[in-house]
This record gives structure tokens, C-alpha cells and sequence, in this order.
């Protein structure tokens, strides 16, 4: 295992998390007045304008293209391209699966049999992960860590 230490103090750690929805309207340059205008026509359930009904949901489609990770929407924003989006998609995914590697040889296989499983599995109809799936012989209670 690659155990690294760092002087304590050295690093500073901060957590990130992806973008949600709003903060991708604001960085795709929504005004914070039409944001308010929308949450407001939503605590109230008034009806919104169809003009800005329907950019908010053709923006909402582009959100679940997208996504919130700040290197695909940069790309997004820079090139207005989705094929460049996907290849920073296939990036990170890579970035995911070279991080597997960290771990021991029988806990990264177990990590890699269920990270790739995920779009398989919620792909059915059920939308459900079952781990069967990796091994007809799995109990859950085997693969729970790598899982979580």
C-alpha cells in the first residue's frame, strides 16, 4: 500500500463537492434575479413564464449532460462542445479507476467489479444494484466496504 505522510499543518485538506443545478445556471451566466424570480415561483407554486420555463429545462438537459464536475462544465462553458465534455467525463472516470489502485489486491478488485457494474445495473429496468450480479455466490455483506 502507498502510505504518504505529510508534517502535520502542511496540508490543507478541503472537501468539494460537484456542482448543483444552481450553481451551474449562475456559472452558465443566469442572473441571480432570474434565480430568485424562479425560487420565489416556487415556494409560492406561481407559474413561471414559458420563455423561461423552457430555457430553464432545455438548461436542465444540458445539466444532466454535463454535470456539476468543474473541469466538464469549464470545458462546456469554453467550448460549447460535448464530445470534449465526455472525453473530460472519460478522464475522470480513469482518475477513479487509477485511484482503485491504492488499495490492496483483493479490495480493489472487488472496487473494480462494482464501479463498473454501476451503469450496467442502473440500466435495467429496476434501476437497482444487485450484487449478484458480480458473483452468483455474493453476500452483500462481502462486498459492502468496497461498495460504500
Amino acid at each position: 500500500m502507498d502510505l504518504r505522510s505529510a508534517h502535520v499543518g502542511y496540508l490543507t485538506t478541503i472537501d468539494m463537492y460537484p456542482m448543483d443545478f444552481e450553481e451551474f445556471l449562475i456559472a452558465n451566466g443566469l442572473g441571480d434575479d432570474v434565480i430568485s424570480n424562479l425560487k420565489q415561483c416556487y415556494t409560492r407554486l406561481s407559474h413561471v413564464d414559458d420563455f423561461v420555463h423552457d430555457k430553464i429545462i432545455e438548461a436542465f438537459y444540458t445539466y444532466l449532460i454535463v454535470g456539476g464536475m468543474p473541469e466538464a462544465l469549464q470545458t462546456y462553458l469554453d467550448s460549447n462542445d460535448l464530445v470534449q465534455v465526455s472525453k473530460v467525463h472519460g478522464k475522470i472516470q480513469r482518475e477513479y479507476r487509477k485511484d482503485f489502485t491504492r488499495y490492496e489486491q483483493s479490495k480493489k478488485l472487488k472496487l473494480i467489479k462494482n464501479y463498473d457494474l454501476i451503469p450496467v445495473e442502473l440500466n435495467t429496468k429496476n434501476k437497482r444494484y444487485i450484487f449478484t450480479k458480480l458473483d452468483k455466490e455474493l453476500r452483500f455483506d462481502c462486498y459492502e466496504n468496497s461498495f460504500n
